[in-house]
Formats: C-alpha cells, sequence, structure tokens
C-alpha cells in the first residue's frame, strides 16, 4: 500500500454559509465530501462529474463517488 499522508483536520471557513438539501449557500455534503476525499489522498481531477473536480459545482442532490473518485481510492487502498 503506498504511503499517503494524511491531513489531520478538515477546517469549514466561517465566511461561508454551508447549507445542505439547498441551492442556497455552499452545499456543506459536496464541501466535505470534497475535502474528505483530501484526507484519504485524492488530488482533484479533471473530470466535471468527480467529487474531486476542483471547481465548486453547486448544489448536486443525492451526491456520491463517481467512477473516477472510486478508482483513485482503489488506486491508493486496492479493491
Amino acid at each position: 500500500m503506498p504511503q499517503v499522508g494524511f491531513p489531520t483536520e478538515i477546517h469549514f471557513d466561517d465566511d461561508e454559509i454551508f447549507t445542505t438539501g439547498t441551492s442556497g449557500g455552499i452545499n456543506l455534503d459536496w464541501a466535505a465530501l470534497h475535502e474528505f476525499g483530501h484526507n484519504l489522498g485524492l488530488q482533484h481531477s479533471n473530470v466535471r462529474e468527480s467529487a474531486m473536480y476542483p471547481w465548486y459545482k453547486g448544489y448536486v442532490p443525492d451526491i456520491e463517488l463517481s467512477k473516477d473518485d472510486i478508482n483513485e481510492l482503489q488506486a491508493l487502498y486496492g479493491e
């Protein structure tokens, strides 16, 4: 298994308005999924559907990992 550096904290900026279940504010579900991906060792992806896409896409109902995200995690940790 490759050595992966784990950040110890995830910080959500107090200047942002985080929301769930609505298109207003920054979607906390997406932001958390993206930041937890970094904690697991994932880098940004150029695949727009990926949770690791580097630009905020707005509210995505029922967000989940894309095939790209899963492939990258499996490359780090195995199936």
